[in-house]
């Protein structure tokens, strides 16, 4: 098959969308089909076409919207859609110009097109009801809908919005990477955040708000008052001044590294005693599947789509959203109790491997596009 992924952002930019358009594109490369990425992450400096690991990535220019940026058009992507041809065009993101664009060319040109929200929340606002009434429309009249969680499933379901076919593929982890011995890589300047022998609390991903982020500072000095010798590791980019204010009270206790590679992330989840994500929303949560393959007990807020991943006491632990009462009282749990902590990693392991290894996704994301031609 010769397949448009169709994304706002792509590699090396870093995130859930951006993970799962590169897993899905470089694994059907090698299982013999011809993958083109297009993208709106362009600029002057980068190049705009290049081929990575077997894909070719067409990047175009955007012009940021002051209010609207995600709909911050680039003028080219439809042009350089349009004069190529695909059997089928999949589009990500909700509420993307790439993804009404791609849906529009698809139409245009009577290609099949798959759309993959990746949304933690859909058509709640006035714009988001505007927008799914309107040209949000091209996308969901695609051929299958794929849903990362059966709560998002539900979202679409429960929005009034009718779908031709909607599915449920949940994102991936390469599990073999996770067994890999990052656990003494020499880190630069995470270093400090790697090099601390007693117990670590570690978040890794972006510091945006719905991350809940301060919920996790929040926490740290109840964690201290029991456990005094832990720190805690925040991995992402977008650090806000707002979680810095909160950290000043007990700074060398808790460290903002940045983004981080691939690899040192690896290494901060195997080597942690407890990885936290403590969303307010989310549509999957890659990084908990990837801290359960590393085998990093993890703690998770009680939101629908992460307790799909995680069951409560048998592969994770979870808390009530925003409460940092309680992620306190878990987070000591899983440092205090060996016997509990290896016993949910034992058991997320295995989780991971029968439910969410790459392998088995794009095994149901191939028959799903055969399934339309």
């Amino acid at each position: 098959m010769k397949i448009a992924e169709v994304c706002p952002f792509y590699y090396p930019r870093r995130g859930g969308v951006e993970t799962v358009v590169k897993e899905y594109s470089e694994r059907l490369v090698k299982r013999g089909h011809q993958v083109e990425v297009y993208t709106t992450d362009g600029s002057w400096r980068s190049p705009w076409v290049e081929d990575m690991s077997g894909v070719r990535v067409h990047r175009s220019i955007r012009v940021p919207l002051p209010i609207l940026k995600t709909l911050s058009p680039a003028f080219l992507l439809p042009l350089k859609l349009l004069k190529t041809e695909f059997d089928l065009i999949h589009v990500h993101g909700n509420k993307y110009f790439s993804t009404d664009v791609g849906a529009l060319v698809a139409k245009l040109k009577g290609v099949p097109l798959i759309y993959s929200p990746h949304a933690g929340t859909f058509g709640q606002s006035f714009f988001g009801r505007l927008h799914n009434q309107t040209i949000g429309r091209l996308a969901l009249s695609a051929e299958v809908v794929l849903c990362v969680s059966k709560y998002e499933k539900s979202l679409i379901e429960s929005s009034g919005v009718k779908v031709k076919r909607i599915e449920v593929l949940p994102n991936g982890v390469d599990t073999t990477r996770y067994k890999s011995g990052y656990k003494s890589l020499a880190l630069n300047k995470k270093s400090e955040a790697l090099a601390h022998r007693g117990p670590t609390v570690v978040y890794v991903g972006r510091v945006a708000e719905h991350k809940g982020v301060e919920t996790l500072i929040k926490a740290a000095p109840l964690v201290l008052e029991k456990v005094p010798e832990a720190k805690f590791v925040i991995a992402g980019p977008d650090e806000n001044a707002k979680c810095k204010m909160q950290n000043a009270k007990f700074e060398k206790k808790l460290i903002f590294t940045g983004e981080v590679s691939e690899e040192e992330k690896v290494a901060l989840m195997q080597r942690a005693g407890v990885f936290v994500l403590p969303s307010q929303s989310e549509a999957f949560g890659i990084t908990v599947i990837e801290a359960m393959a590393a085998g990093c007990p993890v703690v998770v807020s009680a939101i629908p789509s992460l307790m799909e991943i995680v069951k409560d006491g048998q592969t994770g632990l979870v808390f009530p959203v925003d409460d940092e009462k309680v992620l306190a009282s878990q987070i000591i749990r899983v440092l205090a109790d060996q016997n509990l902590s290896r016993q949910l990693s034992t058991n997320a392991k295995v989780r991971v491997e029968k439910k969410y290894s790459w392998e088995k996704i794009i095994d149901h994301l191939e028959r799903t596009y055969a399934s339309i031609l």
